[in-house]
């Protein structure tokens, strides 16, 4: 591990500023909003400059523009009319890929010709209006002919040996976690890699990463890297199947709360002889007679190593010091927890968004 200091030379414009690694170079792309676009590399191994900032004239650029590495994509124009711009910003010749956007959209219902970028998608690509694909290949715009399922859903373009394929995720209100995979070429469904898990809740999934590969009888064999709005991490395989779960939201704790456990059935069997008030003096021996009937059993196993169920860590009562708590965890996303503070073992949790 290695780290150097840049000096950015516009640094009013670098919340626009994009980062990314192309053919061993660390490429910076700063946008002048209605201007043009600055372009710089640095050797990834020592951060030298490798030449001089680029000024590549775009006038075209707004805040609206995506980058789908290593092109810069932007919709310009009166409505009705809109251009859809995009340039390969690390080519040392400038060409301009530009289509009328109407090509690829309604624009009577389009809602202004709004993009986002493909998920970490192997192909250059971005999403119009939460619904239209488009690829950009050997510099012309391609659509893809599955459309996007719901409007909120995180779509990537994966490598699947002889064909690339479109995966999509959402979380439906009714059918829970969804994961569908459409052939690019063919337009068909891969139906192995497709889950719909009403008990499965992942907030705004969004592919982190995707690895498919071919088994036999040519079936897919995946993992993927899921984020979600809670601050989870999944790895799940191609059919929804979790393999594990990293809670990242843990590392911002805003609010942390310690509850107490009850006490255990021994003891509280023990409290409840004093508290009773009335009764006979027969039903108050009998009550003693049992609880020191409990007593007798868990000192029996105690003398043969084994700890009384009410006694193990894993028991949510309290312990002789009243140490053993419940920690209750509210963290910057949303999430809330509940905590054994012995174990470490999350007991409960719960997505509470804003």
């Amino acid at each position: 591990m290695w780290e150097w200091t840049l000096a950015l030379q516009n640094d009013q414009q670098a919340v626009y500023s994009e980062w990314w690694v192309q053919n061993n170079k660390l490429v910076h792309l700063l946008p002048v909003i209605g201007s043009h676009l600055e372009v710089t590399m640095y050797n990834l191994l020592t951060g030298s400059n490798r030449g001089a900032t680029s000024k590549l004239p775009a006038v075209w650029n707004n805040d609206g523009c995506v980058l789908t590495a290593p092109y810069y994509t932007c919709v310009s124009g009166n409505m009705g009319s809109q251009i859809l711009l995009s340039l390969d910003v690390t080519s040392n010749v400038i060409q301009i890929i530009s289509k009328p956007l109407s090509n690829f959209i309604n624009l009577k219902e389009s809602i202004g010709g709004n993009l986002r970028p493909l998920d970490n998608s192997v192909v250059p690509g971005f999403i119009v209006d939460d619904k239209k694909v488009l690829l950009i290949k050997e510099n012309s715009f391609e659509a893809v002919g599955k459309e996007l399922v719901d409007e909120m859903a995180s779509a990537t373009v994966i490598d699947g040996g002889n064909e690339q394929v479109l995966l999509q995720t959402w979380q439906d209100d009714e059918k829970g976690f969804q994961l569908t995979a459409y052939s690019i070429s063919t337009n068909s469904e891969v139906t192995e890699i497709q889950c719909s898990d009403p008990t499965m809740s992942i907030p705004e999934a969004e592919f982190l990463a995707v690895m498919c590969s071919r088994k036999a009888k040519e079936q897919y064999a995946c993992r993927l890297l899921v984020n979600a709005a809670d601050d989870a991490l999944h790895l799940m395989q191609q059919g929804g199947r979790s393999l594990w779960t990293r809670e990242e939201a843990l590392a911002n704790v805003v609010t942390a709360e310690f509850v107490d456990l009850p006490v255990s059935d021994t003891e509280a069997a023990i409290e409840s002889e004093f508290d009773q008030k009335e009764g006979s003096v027969w039903s108050a021996f009998s009550r003693r007679l049992h609880t020191q009937y409990t007593q007798l059993q868990n000192l029996i196993r105690n003398l043969q190593g084994q700890s009384a169920p009410e006694d193990s860590t894993n028991a949510l009562v309290r312990d002789y010091f009243n140490l053993h708590k419940i920690m209750v965890l509210i963290t910057e996303a949303g999430k809330i927890f509940g905590m054994d503070n012995l174990s470490g073992e999350i007991i409960w949790r719960r997505y509470e968004p804003g």
